[in-house]
């Protein structure tokens, strides 16, 4: 899933760094750049997308798995893999990798879903349809329009929409089952685990970090000399953040070490004391204004303090390494041929 992570977070940072000012005067720059984008918006949307069949990509035991229901899958990762690639062969080499990736959570879905029905597991037509208004509510806030516009962008009917959701309902299912089977977590590793990860447990001091917020402007540069006068003559920081700042849900940032500080923020708080507020700094098109109002010292976390974090950590290690083990009999047990590009490969039930 690795490939599929890294895709979803470029779609995530691309949207976080575009950034539109509908105040800003055209100029020659901008215009290149809207230039460079259009060519560029061109030469991703030229590649060629493959023209996907009912061709099979898999059989798993007797099931049929086809391109089509590979292609399903994939289609909404597509624009993200044609603005990583920079060719049509490295398109075509993205894309491969993630059909395949794709097509092994699908043959592992199958199997769970095998599983679960040779223990005699039962899922009922009524938990079915909880199961599909749960996720319509939970995805699509209970608009069914909304999926309507989902199922139709990509291609998918309703019917393998509910195929989906049971098949996931299940996968969780199973899953939850192998969570609760897992062995705790004993003293001895977890105390183990503490003594060969020391540095680990070091924490940096931390500040209790506030804020005053100012827009950079006229208005806001007046405002800012009241909040200097004010702050002078002893005002509480709060009750003056509270006056002037527009937004009071963004007054408190909370505790954060000093090194993960952004340098211009970290600069002006660097030789701050506890109850001393910073001159202005310009972030963006808002002028801020910092206040400490308490540290934690840095300290080495002891193994009282550290044990219930090295206990969560190991039960999930324990519990990829179990689902990795049973994924693999499963598929051990399974005969399963995979046509895909360079894949094709066969599997045959170990006796």
């Amino acid at each position: 899933m690795k490939l599929l992570s890294k895709l979803m977070l470029l779609c995530l940072w691309t949207l976080c760094t575009v950034h539109f000012d509908a105040n800003a005067e055209p100029d020659t720059n901008h215009q290149t750049l809207v230039t460079e984008n259009e060519e560029w918006s061109e030469f991703i949307h030229n590649f060629e997308e493959p023209a996907y069949t009912n061709e099979i990509a898999a059989i798993v035991n007797n099931q049929v798995i086809t391109m089509e229901r590979v292609r399903l899958d994939v289609a909404p990762l597509l624009p993200q893999i044609q603005m990583m690639s920079t060719s049509q062969d490295d398109f075509r080499r993205r894309l491969r990798a993630v059909e395949l990736e794709t097509l092994n959570g699908i043959i592992n879905r199958k199997l769970i879903v095998d599983a679960f029905f040779e223990k005699g597991g039962k899922f009922s037509e009524a938990y079915e349809k909880k199961e599909y208004e749960n996720y319509l509510k939970n995805v699509f806030a209970g608009n069914r329009l909304e999926l309507s516009k989902f199922l139709k962008e990509y291609g998918k009917s309703v019917r393998e929409f509910k195929r989906d959701v049971k098949e996931r309902a299940i996968v969780n299912f199973m899953v939850r089952e192998l969570r609760a089977s897992q062995m705790e977590v004993s003293p001895a590793k977890i105390n183990e685990y503490y003594d060969s990860h020391i540095p680990e447990f070091f924490h940096d001091s931390e500040i209790d970090l506030k804020q005053i917020i100012l827009s950079d402007g006229d208005d806001g540069r007046r405002e800012l000399q009241m909040v200097y006068e004010e702050l002078s003559s002893g005002e509480n920081f709060y009750e003056v953040a509270k006056k002037y700042s527009k937004g009071m849900d963004i007054y408190d940032i909370g505790y954060v070490p000093r090194g993960d500080l952004r340098s211009e923020v970290a600069q002006v708080v660097e030789n701050l004391n506890v109850g001393e507020h910073s001159r202005e700094v310009v972030l963006g098109d808002v002028i801020c204004i910092f206040f400490i109002a308490t540290e934690k010292p840095a300290k080495q976390l002891s193994l009282e303090e550290a044990s219930q974090s090295i206990e969560s950590k190991l039960f999930r290690q324990y519990e990829e390494e179990a689902r990795i083990r049973w994924l693999q009999k499963l598929r051990n047990k399974a005969y399963i041929k995979i046509y895909l590009g360079d894949q094709n490969s066969e599997t045959n039930p170990a006796d």
